[in-house]
């Protein structure tokens, strides 16, 4: 019992929800996804652009404040999403709600799906390059990620 105690506030602390970040990074590598990273709070922007430096990174890499993310997410979506196989998600808001309620990194696929998992990007990797179209209950599909942390 007096290990319980010990633990429980651990697990409280762990499965609290995460702080708003102030820095989000938007990696746009890849054709099949773009990928919304929250940074920790404590995170500077000189050093989170010296990170991506050091990745090399930064043709592809951009980091836009959480005020500024609104405005980031839409025209990335328009951008990235090339076929709607998940008519009526919300992509816009739901990874913005996404990344209050998880760390991520949570992202855009082409098909209009949102990706968590290694298996969701080798998903969409794999989708994008066949062209397949994905249906609903499909790894990528917006509902298994937005439902669960309540971003419906």
């Amino acid at each position: 019992m007096r290990k319980l105690a010990l633990v429980l506030p651990l697990l409280a602390a762990a499965c609290a929800a995460p702080a708003t970040p102030r820095l989000v990074v938007i990696e746009t590598r890849e054709p099949a996804f773009t990928v919304f990273t929250p940074m920790p709070p404590d995170m500077t922007e000189v050093k989170l652009r010296q990170l991506i430096a050091d990745r090399g990174a930064t043709a592809t890499t951009r980091v836009v404040s959480w005020d500024g993310l609104a405005k980031e997410v839409a025209p990335e979506e328009a951008r990235v999403v090339q076929q709607r196989d998940f008519p009526g998600a919300n992509l816009t808001a739901g990874i913005i709600c996404l990344l209050t309620k998880a760390p991520g990194p949570w992202g855009i696929t082409w098909n209009g799906g949102i990706a968590l998992t290694r298996n969701d990007y080798d998903y969409a990797r794999r989708t994008f390059a066949s062209r397949t179209p994905s249906a609903p209950g499909s790894p990528v599909d917006p509902r298994g990620h937005l439902a669960p942390l309540g971003c419906l």
